[in-house]
């Protein structure tokens, strides 16, 4: 059997006993499993791979991460702009990103594609998953501050305010723009 059916396996079996997530490690393993898979396909699962990497890593800092998010976000960011403006724009611009409609999207894609269970995708399930997603990655700052001069975004992190979730964007020119709010409480499956 090789190296991919037998992570299948083990994700099958997971998946079957965790229909709902109750803990981070539960996150950080569906994860971790997950990527091992898509690892060597770079052209499917970019988003997806993102999210898995960020779960891993206490700091991400790679050129791979870096133009990403920069093919993402650079296009919403215009120096000239306040910081006000280009926090609008990033909103509009990548509404599905900050409702992490957009891993959800992929994990459905990726779970249909491999026959996998997908339960814990949707309503309270969902937020819960996300909840317990967001909570691991407050701990990996993103800094690309030393390793692109591309990407208009230097620093990338998520933090927590009362209930709420927040990402954090620290523009290439020094300029840190208001928080984001992650609005996952509201996702609805098309």
């Amino acid at each position: 059997m090789n190296k991919n059916k037998i992570i299948l396996k083990k994700l099958e079996k997971f998946l079957q006993n965790h229909s709902e997530f109750k803990e981070e490690y539960e996150i950080v393993y569906l994860l971790a499993e997950i990527r091992k898979i898509i690892e060597n396909d770079k052209t499917k699962y970019e988003t997806l791979r993102f999210y898995c990497c960020w779960v891993l890593h206490s700091r991400l800092s790679y050129n791979s991460k870096a133009k990403f998010l920069s093919g993402k976000f650079d296009k919403f960011i215009d120096f000239a702009k306040s910081k006000k403006e280009i926090q609008r724009d990033l909103i509009n611009g990548q509404k599905d990103f900050f409702k992490l409609n957009d891993l959800n999207f992929e994990l459905n894609e990726f779970l249909k594609n491999y026959k996998l269970p997908m339960d814990f995708l949707e309503g309270n399930k969902w937020y819960k998953f996300c909840k317990l997603f967001l909570e691991n990655i407050m701990e990996c700052q993103i800094d690309f501050n030393l390793n692109t001069k591309s990407c208009r975004i230097s620093k990338f992190s998520v933090e927590k305010a009362s209930q709420d979730y927040y990402y954090l964007f620290y523009l290439s020119n020094g300029v840190r723009i208001p928080k984001i709010g992650i609005k996952f409480k509201k996702f609805i499956k098309k």
